[in-house]
């Protein structure tokens, strides 16, 4: 069975109304799914982990690229750095604000308009974990697949979004001028 990890306020807190639009359709696609909900990173970590001990090999991050970001945290945290298996898959279902991961965007692989990657026969990809070292001396683990952005784009993207300040108010204010 697929494991939807949803993240409601992802995409400016637009993520559960598109999520609404794509779930039937999405069922209709894939079949039987279980979603999770997640309140917060951590919570979000615990829900991959909880579904990781109950057997489940097929897990998807419903939000946008930090739901990505937390559902491959909660993966590699419950993994302890030993291997994962073959058979674990993970996708994830655009419904964040950039969708980095999904770009280029395709249009044969969008559902009622919105970019998805399900579980399913396709390429290994390889997750890594890597410790840096904070200019305050403190070590920070991120974990991504190859070629990814190694968990700072998620960062910046909740800077920008979410946090308050002179770049939230001036990401609100351009964000798309810069687009056309």
């Amino acid at each position: 069975m697929m494991n939807i990890f949803l993240n409601p306020t992802a995409g400016r807190g637009q993520a559960l109304k598109r999520w609404m639009s794509l779930e039937k359709p999405l069922q209709e696609k894939i079949g039987e799914f279980r979603v999770w909900q997640g309140e917060s990173s951590q919570h979000f970590r615990t829900l991959v982990q909880e579904a990781l001990k109950q057997g489940e090999k097929n897990i998807i991050a419903a939000g946008g690229d930090g739901t990505l970001q937390n559902l491959l945290d909660g993966l590699m945290e419950f993994y302890h750095g030993k291997s994962i298996p073959a058979d674990i898959r993970v996708g994830a279902i655009a419904l964040g604000t950039s969708n980095d991961f999904h770009k280029p965007l395709r249009k044969e692989a969008c559902l009622v308009g919105i970019p998805l990657r399900v579980p399913g026969p396709g390429k290994a990809h390889d997750l890594m974990r890597l410790t840096v070292k904070t200019p305050l001396g403190t070590e920070e683990q991120r974990c991504f697949l190859q070629a990814s952005h190694v968990g700072t784009i998620p960062e910046t993207n909740d800077r920008l979004t979410r946090r308050p300040g002179f770049c939230n108010w001036l990401y609100k204010k351009w964000y798309w001028l810069s687009l056309n």
